[in-house]
């Protein structure tokens, strides 16, 4: 008992716990080729992501659909929402040009590199060009789609009231009991005792209830792809302006910047 009680005595003595709520710090081992490295994984990381970005621009336009706003508005939208990518993926190339002009002046860059940065320029211009032309084609296909949800939310709801509206016509023309209960199907109730007027009242009542309710859902239907649509197209206005704006100041800026 003695042994525990000195192991419990020296546990409590010599472990200090606050070492790992104290500050402490972390040499790194930075040696005279780390800033080459990093210059080399940034310009890697900045190729990568723009080959990435170019090919999805490709991938979305093929096979190109003309004269289809759907189509254009879902390629309009992916490409807007994927142009960031080129952003960031010339910023990274840009900056790790620049730290290779700052840190070894004396190599300078490559021909094929500064080939290259010339077109990510001229890229940028024409990208610039593209985006502000997306602006008003957005806004003339969305009044196309706008216009395509409308006719097709209106013919289903005419299919829906197709036979309603038959059965209600049907239904004035009888005289009857009995040509009631051969409409209504052999698996129907009876309607011995029952008067016409009767049936007839309940039926078209019952016809004009689900007759509303189909217009109520196409009513909403319409309203919820018009907002967002309206929400969507705004969107990729506001996209589009930004980007051309800046594919515009990454070309001016960029010019001359590497004799």
């Amino acid at each position: 008992m003695k042994r525990l009680k000195y192991a419990i005595q020296d546990f409590f003595t010599y472990t200090d716990f606050l070492a790992p709520f104290r500050p402490y710090s972390i040499e790194l081992a930075i040696t005279d080729r780390s800033p080459s490295r990093l210059i080399a994984i940034l310009g890697f990381f900045g190729y990568l992501i723009t080959l990435m970005n170019l090919v999805d621009f490709i991938y979305a336009v093929i096979p190109p659909q003309a004269q289809n706003p759907v189509w254009e508005l879902a390629t309009m939208n992916l490409l807007l929402a994927q142009v960031w990518f080129f952003f960031v993926g010339f910023g990274l190339i840009l900056i790790s040009y620049v730290l290779r002009y700052h840190f070894y002046p004396q190599s300078g860059l490559r021909g094929w590199e500064l080939a290259l940065f010339k077109g990510f320029r001229w890229l940028a211009l024409f990208l610039a060009v593209v985006c502000l032309l997306m602006t008003p084609l957005l806004f003339v296909d969305t009044l196309r789609v706008h216009r395509l949800n409308s006719q097709q939310i209106q013919d289903a709801s005419q299919r829906q009231l197709a036979p309603l509206t038959e059965a209600e016509q049907r239904l004035d023309n009888l005289t009857d009991l009995s040509q009631l209960q051969g409409l209504l199907g052999p698996n129907a109730p009876s309607l011995a005792g029952r008067s016409l007027g009767e049936v007839k009242a309940q039926l078209q009542a019952s016809i004009k209830s689900q007759k509303a309710q189909i217009s109520e859902q196409a009513q909403t239907a319409h309203r919820e792809k018009r907002t967002n649509l309206l929400k969507s197209s705004s969107r990729n206005v506001m996209a589009a302006l930004i980007a051309s704006l800046g594919f515009l100041f990454m070309f001016w800026k960029t010019a001359g910047m590497f004799p």
